[in-house]
């Protein structure tokens, strides 16, 4: 998969060949694009998210939330949903049979005052490999992990400044964060 001025292209694996090419009327879409779980579809985001069928190239559903873009968006384990983090900090679960939103993670406030200067930071998300938890890197100085049932904070975990990546171990007990100007 490869991505650059506004066009996603997917590559078919030995021999190497263009498969598809998307294009989209705005320019701010294909970023993070990311598989299913069952290699079927295709996931980007921008304004919203999108999925698109992987053999046909045509956009499947689009998943429209509080009109802040989406700064990454992945499946979940089973791909029955897609967990979707705008720029706002709120991260949105969406159940893919109704197309609606499921679950509302929010958190406490939009962005803090020091990540103003890095302008284009993007929070994020991943999901636990049991699909119980979710955990949210914030431009509110924080990641949180969620319970994905109950839409509850877990644990937060508070940095001086922007959250820029966090990841769980596999068996979901611990979590590491990265922070911009204060390290891991």
């Amino acid at each position: 998969l490869l991505i650059g001025s506004g066009t996603t292209l997917w590559w078919h694996w030995e021999p190497w060949w263009l498969e598809h090419e998307l294009y989209k009327l705005d320019n701010d879409h294909d970023v993070r694009p990311v598989f299913s779980p069952d290699g079927k579809r295709i996931l980007t985001c921008g304004r919203d998210a999108r999925i698109w069928d992987v053999e046909t190239g045509n956009l499947v559903l689009c998943l429209r939330h509080d009109m802040a873009e989406t700064s990454m968006a992945i499946f979940s384990n089973d791909g029955r949903s897609v967990i979707a983090m705008t720029k706002t900090g709120n991260a949105y679960v969406w159940d893919l049979e109704s197309g609606r939103i499921a679950k509302e993670l929010r958190h406490r406030t939009p962005y803090s005052e020091h990540c103003k200067e890095f302008g284009q930071f993007s929070p994020t998300v991943e999901i636990s490999k049991d699909g119980r938890y979710v955990l949210t890197a914030g431009i509110d100085n924080l990641s949180i992990l969620w319970d994905v049932q109950s839409a509850e904070q877990v644990r937060h975990f508070q940095h001086d400044y922007c959250v820029s990546s966090a990841a769980l171990s596999g068996d979901s007990k611990r979590v590491v964060t990265g922070g911009l100007n204060d390290g891991v």
